[in-house]
């Protein structure tokens, strides 16, 4: 495009341009006339009249640098808004930009070559103004090729993109001590943050925080105490998680710190000690400071969620409860269990049909007067005493010194997956029971070969043979009546009566004739962690009849291990180390895999003892600031996380390697290493590996090792909790209570049972109180009056009298406003009474069955101590009459809520701020588009949607401490934080608003700023909300190469790069150039495999586009083609400096080939390597019966899909079918109405294959096409073999034509902007399958909703009324998941299935409700189907299809913009 530059015309045009290129910031810019400039609602670039003289037509990348100094010579200077320190670039400061160069440094031979390269291209006047246009890649402007040398050199010059940051987007956002805010997570202000012990406790003056677990965070310790706006806050509790905020690369996940503050000092607070108020819920000081830590880390643990009742709303399993209910047992073996009463616990979970099936749960225990618990809570019949006994190995940390009033209640929380049996282990247990019903299709067991070859490594170990494993993997995957294993959750012996050294597995006792099992958990890394046990399958000779049959009985989902006895090994500890706090352990009773196993038998002798590690530590006054050292010790985290992932591999490349598997030496040494890298974060320490192994470690984690055995020693109740509990064998260290001296201690002790608030507790004297790093209980001696013994839940009330009789008042510190109950403004606490209110029947029946248990002094001094349960202690027993009626006396738990706990925390408009993500200031909130545009003034927010968020419409503009936001963009995602019930997952909308004003910073308008990007004003609100979302696309992460860092794939380029070629059925699908694609990439291995990219692409000059760059052979012209379908939004009509540059963002899933498409393609491919033994294809059934069900309606019969699953799931190589990504067609010579998989040319003698995509809910959603498999006539030579050395893993679709239908918008309404297509070439499908054939004729067009919109400058507050209405969101997003459940319904209750009519309407009210973000409006429904509909979600529904059209560009984009046919509806504009 290189014309003569006209050098007379710039002499006196320098002011004139500078004055109409860059108009003043803050300036509206002069209107167009209508004639001039036609612009389309479509996307579709508009062409602009050049206003100014003709310097500006002189091509701005190659001469950017004189036109700026002429501007400097010649016109006045531009007024720019300086912000209050100097904009750096992004490079400058962070490593996580890829090729971002500092501004001092010269530009790098690979920015120099590709400057040069975009000057040579972008001279020419006619392709400036047309933005590069070519129909279909060809050279028909006049433009003149690349040269090959250079295309086949680095050709991209990248930029920094500074000039795409807004002013003082360094200089916005929040700190939260060292680091920056950059997310919040909010509630409205009645909510608690979670549902955790720890949120209760701490209220509102709770401040959650996350921070990401990567190597340069690492590098910065964490805050242990902060203070900010006038508030201290002091770090509590620490805890690794998962982090679901960063996208994985390659299925590789992402770890992040979970820290939690408390408010210690704020306006209108009360000052607290946090070390204090711990220490009130129980006896921390005793602990190791390491200890304290994974203690802390239990108050995280979240609930689950009880369903709804007809008593009860959906709420969490958090109780309050009366601390008598509980007392501690004798151990004998439980190691980590304890048990609950059958009638408590049905009473418990609301007495539906779900708690009477519940074998046991998961809890954390928390009660001030008994400890700290973690386990598991057997079911127990006719239990004697309190209705739960909490084993000793359950304690986690000893009773609380200080005296409050929470002495007299408990905590019990049930974990998030605590509820037993599993949904799983129900459905085998139906396949257990032949009386049973059997699961559903879509029920797929869990294979115990999932993810890793762990245990059928193990099994091999054993001596079982290979053959043998993948002949029992192949039957029982494809017959669910030939499975024979589950994973069920171990608990203690309730009867006290199995054999010793014997297991029962419940509901597995109605298959007749086992006698043995085989039994193992993970990680199972020795080949000692395997075994075969003894089964219980008659009743035993000790046992009682009623016990035996009522074990009978229970549901399938656990295996009881019998008591060892005292001083003899417990069962769980000999099987992988494990125990029965909530380990899942595999079981398998296959015979022919029993018959092979030679495992190690149980040892039965009695335990060594070790003493040294054992003695009770001294109490620590300091050890929440030692504790705090290790939270905040980020480094040792993130190097350990990293040294457990690394250690497994090394165990498994060793074990592999070795004809002795798991028995050879190194696969042993790195095996028992990875398990003490697992314990670290308990034990600490270094982790032993003998020495000739570091080398195999890499450098940086090699501090973590030691090669000395004694340094680096797991504590013995590691390997064996039972011998660290055997209270019969370890003394007990109870002293002597000198009741002596109790008797003048009265109102010594009602002055020391509730000290002055913030008055430090004086410490008990050491020979006095004895400690127990264990978690023991300790026993203290008694320094107060005999009035103290008095039982503290039957005399609570006369123990009050008699303090305010003796003692002074109590100065307590008054909140400033009233403290509410957590019942009173929230739905979500369980039968939490207002405190006005009279307790209602069941509360009162209850603290009457709490009276009568609790009359017993030496019972309450001992907490209820029973061995095994037996009456040992006086304590008379429950009657028969209060155990068979409701017992739970449950509590508001305000007396564990601290001073002013609703008063503290922040707000963020009209919600609290519950949760905030914290990074360091030189890191980007993420890697998205508008993390880069926006900077530090982007504000993330997330809101989940719930029925009681949804009633209050979010905030569109913010004010908060003297800053100003406003909303622009929303996008509804998963919720991680919100723990799942049964499997359903919950929702969050995500909103980003931008910091508009605040101190030292320039005001802005974001509406201007938006428009600077791309032309949103000319879209209808709901599109314009829509297009928003697409700047919230996370970037992929590259890997890192020779040359780079592991970065993200965002890149900002020359805006010549990229060119609009004509419409040619592409359908959301571009091209990429090659060469520019693996430069682009890195130029590794992978990069030169990659076969298309998911883009992002924003150009203010071109627009905003969505969809495909398929790599393309000998391009012509710019190396980036974009069809008109990928533009969401047209160019800017705003003239800024962005305008030379565009941004390139591969989204976070975007690469392919897929992992899983890279396996297929080795299968496929008989030369190359096999996949990994590792390697489960993904199943066309996996979850849904979706595809399945297609396939019947089509005609393929059910025997033949149930011995294709059968076959392709056994052996590999019966694999016919893959998902794979469609894109367009880069030669353009492929026959009309046909396609090509890549990679899958080598399979000889395809001529068709079945496709379909998801959701399909229609008979005609899938297809058999006609398959390319030789070259067609039309195609030259190099383009075929070009086709056929593409890797495999996308399907590529001919081009139909000017005015012909497009294959994808015929295959359930795809496209080619990342679809996903699921292809199947089994023989014996395909001559059943019955599927319409493609239509080839021309498209109707219509004509009424595709006229374009007036542009609109009133967009972003209409935009921000439908971001803003949660309630619409929430509901359609409920009304999807109804509609698509009704569509399964009704399809698989008629013969006809999916060709049922009404399965047909339902299945298109789902398609057009999974559109109604895009384009809104009513979804169409016959009127007779509204009845099936909740009446809460009927008014998104219309009986008149007129009323709920959908555009028809939704049905088939190519009619959208067929420019040749469709009029471009340019109208005069009113000048």
């Amino acid at each position: 495009w290189n014309v003569k530059r006209a050098d007379s015309k710039r002499k006196n045009a320098g002011a004139e341009h500078a004055s109409s290129a860059f108009p003043p910031a803050g300036a509206t810019p002069t209107p167009t006339p209508t004639h001039e400039v036609a612009e389309l609602s479509t996307g579709r670039r508009s062409t602009r009249k050049r206003q100014n003289t003709a310097s500006t037509e002189v091509d701005r990348a190659a001469g950017a640098k004189k036109m700026k100094t002429a501007e400097v010579a010649t016109a006045a200077p531009l007024p720019v808004v300086k912000p209050s320190s100097p904009k750096p670039s992004l490079g400058a400061g962070s490593k996580d930009h890829l090729v971002a160069q500092k501004p001092t440094q010269k530009p790098t031979p690979r920015q120099r070559g590709g400057r040069k390269a975009a000057a040579a291209k972008g001279s020419n006047k006619k392709s400036q103004g047309n933005a590069g246009k070519t129909p279909g890649g060809a050279n028909t402007t006049g433009m003149a090729p690349f040269a090959t040398a250079a295309a086949k050199s680095t050709r991209v010059a990248f930029d920094s993109g500074n000039d795409w940051r807004l002013p003082d987007c360094a200089v916005g956002g929040s700190h939260f001590g060292a680091r920056r805010i950059t997310k919040l997570r909010l509630a409205m202000p009645t909510q608690k943050s979670e549902d955790t012990i720890l949120s209760h406790v701490l209220g509102h003056r709770m401040v959650v925080t996350e921070v990401p677990l990567k190597k340069d965070e690492a590098s910065t310790g964490l805050d242990k105490v902060v203070s900010e706006s006038g508030c201290g806050y002091e770090l509590v509790s620490a805890k690794v998680k998962e982090d679901h905020d960063v996208p994985s690369f390659r299925f590789a996940s992402a770890r992040c710190v979970r820290l939690i503050y408390l408010q210690i000092t704020g306006d209108r607070l009360a000052d607290l000690s946090a070390r204090e108020e711990l220490e009130k819920l129980a006896d921390f000081a005793s602990l190791s400071p390491r200890k304290a830590v994974s203690r802390l880390e239990l108050l995280q643990s979240p609930a689950c969620m009880l369903p709804k009742t007809k008593h009860a709303e959906r709420r969490p399993a958090i109780f309050f409860i009366s601390a008598s209910d509980a007392c501690e047992i004798d151990e004998n073996g439980n190691d980590g269990c304890g048990f609950i009463s059958e009638e408590y616990l049905v009473d418990l979970l609301g007495g539906n049909k779900a708690a009477f099936n519940t074998l046991a749960i998961q809890v954390r225990f928390l009660a001030p007067r008994l400890g700290l618990f973690k386990g598991m809570l057997m079911r127990k019949r006719a239990m004697v005493g309190p209705p739960i006994q909490l084993s000793p190995t359950m304690k986690k940390a000893g009773p609380s010194i200080a005296r409050t009033e929470r002495d007299e209640t408990a905590c019990l929380l049930i974990t998030a997956a605590g509820r037993f049996p599993s949904k799983e282990s129900v459905f085998v247990g139906r396949l257990v029971d032949s009386k049973a019903d059997p699961p559903p299709p879509s029920f797929k067991p869990k294979a115990f070969d999932k993810k890793s070859d762990m245990i059928p490594r193990l099994l091999r170990t054993l001596g079982v043979r290979p053959e043998t494993l993948r002949n029992y993997i192949k039957n029982s995957s494809s017959k669910l009546a030939n499975l024979n294993h589950a994973y069920v959750v171990g608990v203690a012996d309730p009867t006290g009566s199995l054999p010793s050294g014997t297991i029962f597995v419940t509901g597995l006792g109605r298959a007749a004739g086992l006698k043995r099992i085989f039994i193992t958990r993970s990680p199972c890394v020795r080949a000692d962690d395997g075994r075969v046990a003894r089964l219980v399958s008659s009743k035993p000779a000790e046992m009682i009849q009623k016990d035996w049959d009522w074990l009978r009985r229970l549901p399938f989902g656990a295996v009881v291990f019998s008591n060892p006895g005292p001083g003899m090994r417990c069962i769980p500890s000999q099987i992988a180390r494990g125990d029965l706090d909530g380990d899942r352990y595999f079981i398998c009773w296959n015979k022919e895999v029993l018959n092979q196993v030679k495992a190690d038998s149980f040892v039965r002798g009695p335990v060594k003892q070790e003493k040294s590690h054992l003695l009770p530590p001294r109490r620590n006054e300091c050890w929440l600031e030692e504790a705090q050292e290790l939270m905040v010790n980020s480094i040792a985290t993130e190097e350990v996380g990293a040294l457990v992932g690394k250690l497994y591999t090394l165990a498994e490349k060793k074990a592999d390697g070795s004809a002795r598997l798991l028995r050879d030496r190194d696969a042993e040494a790195f095996g028992d290493a990875y398990v003490r890298a697992l314990e670290f974060a308990k034990h600490g320490g270094a982790i032993f590996l003998p020495a000739h192994l570091h080398g195999d470690v890499p450098s940086r984690l090699r501090k973590h090792l030691s090669s000395r055995a004694e340094a680096a020693a797991v504590p013995f109740a590691v390997r064996d909790p039972q011998s660290f509990f055997n209270w019969g064998n370890v003394k007990r260290w109870n002293v002597k209570r000198a009741d002596s001296k109790r008797k003048n201690a009265g109102a010594e002790h009602a002055s020391s049972a509730f000290p002055p608030a913030g008055a430090t507790p004086t410490p008990t004297p050491t020979h006095e109180v004895a400690e127990l790093s264990t978690g023991r209980r300790s026993t203290r001696k008694r320094q107060n009056t005999a009035s103290t013994e008095v039982d503290r839940a039957a005399g609570a009330k006369k123990m009050k009298t008699a303090e305010v009789a003796t003692a002074a008042p109590l100065p307590v510190v008054k909140p400033s406003s009233p403290k509410p109950s957590l019942g009173a403004g929230s739905k979500d606490h369980l039968v939490a009474q207002k405190p006005t209110q009279k307790p209602t029947p069941r509360q009162r029946g209850g603290r009457k069955a709490a009276a009568a248990k609790g009359s017993n002094k030496k019972s309450q001094g001992n907490a209820g101590k029973t061995p095994g349960g037996a009456n040992t202690t006086g304590m008379a027993p429950f009657a028969t009459a209060a155990a068979k009626s409701t017992r739970v006396a449950f509590d508001s738990g305000n007396d564990w809520r601290l001073p002013d706990c609703a008063v503290g925390g922040s707000h963020f408009g009209a919600r609290r701020i519950t949760k905030l993500r914290l990074a360091m200031p030189t890191q980007k909130s993420e890697d998205t588009i508008l993390s880069h545009v926006l900077g530090h003034r982007m504000v993330v927010t997330e809101v989940p949607l719930k029925k009681d968020e949804a009633s209050t419409g979010l905030d569109k503009v913010v004010s908060e401490s003297g800053c100003g936001y406003e909303l622009v963009s929303a996008k509804v995602k998963e919720d991680h934080d919100v723990p799942s019930f049964r499997f359903a997952s919950a929702r969050c909308v995500r909103l980003i608003y931008l910091q508009i004003t605040g101190d030292r910073l320039a005001d802005l308008s974001a509406r201007e700023e938006l428009e600077k990007l791309a032309d949103f004003a000319s879209l209808s609100p709901r599109k314009a909300v829509s297009r928003l979302e697409l700047l919230q696309s996370p970037a992929c992460m590259l890997p890192k190469t020779k040359h780079a860092e592991r970065r993200p794939a965002i890149f900002f380029i020359s805006a010549s790069d990229a060119c609009e070629i004509d419409e040619n059925g592409n359908d959301g699908c571009g091209f990429i150039s090659e060469e520019y694609l693996v430069d682009l990439l890195g130029g590794n291995k992978a990069a030169f495999n990659t076969l298309a990219i998911q883009v992002r692409f924003l150009a203010p000059r071109l627009g905003l586009f969505k969809g495909m760059l398929m790599r393309k052979r000998a391009m012509v012209g710019p190396p980036i083609q974009l069809s008109p379908t990928m533009k969401k939004a047209g160019p800017s009509i705003a003239r800024t400096e962005r305008d030379e540059t565009a941004c390139l963002l591969i989204t976070a899933a975007g690469r392919f080939p897929s992992k899983e498409s890279v396996f297929v393609g080795r299968l496929v491919d008989s030369k190359a390597d096999p996949p990994p033994p590792s390697f489960k294809p993904k199943a066309f059934d996996k979850k849904s019966d979706m595809i399945p069900r297609l396939l019947r309606t089509l005609g393929v019969r059910p025997e033949t899909l149930r011995n294709y699953i059968k076959n392709s799931s056994s052996k590999l190589a019966n694999l016919n079918h893959a998902y794979v990504v469609g894109v367009a067609d880069p030669t353009g010579s492929l026959p009309s109405g046909t396609i090509f998989v890549t990679g899958l040319g080598r399979a000889a003698g395809l001529k068709r294959i079945f496709i379909t995509r998801s959701p399909c809910v229609r008979a005609d959603d899938g297809r058999v096409a006609r398959l390319v498999s030789s070259k067609p006539a039309e195609m030259i030579q190099k383009d075929w073999d070009w086709l056929r050395r593409l890797p495999f893993g996308a399907v590529v679709f001919s081009n139909p034509g000017p005015g012909m239908r497009c294959i994808p918008s015929q295959i359930a309404r795809g496209d080619l902007d990342g679809d996903r297509y699921f292809i199947c070439w089994n023989k014996e499908v395909l001559n059943q399958v019955k599927a319409d054939s493609f239509v080839r004729g021309p498209v109707k067009q219509e004509k009424s909703h595709l006229l374009p919109p007036r542009r609109n400058e009133c967009w972003l507050e209409e935009a921000q009324e439908l971001m803003v209405n949660s309630i619409a969101t929430e509901e359609v997003g409920a009304l999807v998941g109804k509609l698509y459940t009704l569509a399964e319904k009704k399809a698989d209750g008629s013969a006809r299935l999916l060709r049922d009519r009404d399965a047909e309407a339902f299945g298109d009210a789902y398609v057009r409700a999974l559109e109604f973000a895009k384009h809104g409006g009513a979804i169409f429904l016959p009127a007779h189907l509204h009845g099936d509909v909740p009446s809460r979600l009927r008014k998104h529904l219309s009986s008149r299809a007129e009323a709920a059209a959908v555009p028809f560009a939704v049905r088939d984009p190519q009619s959208f913009f067929n420019w040749g046919n469709v009029k471009r509806w340019n109208v005069k504009r009113a000048d």
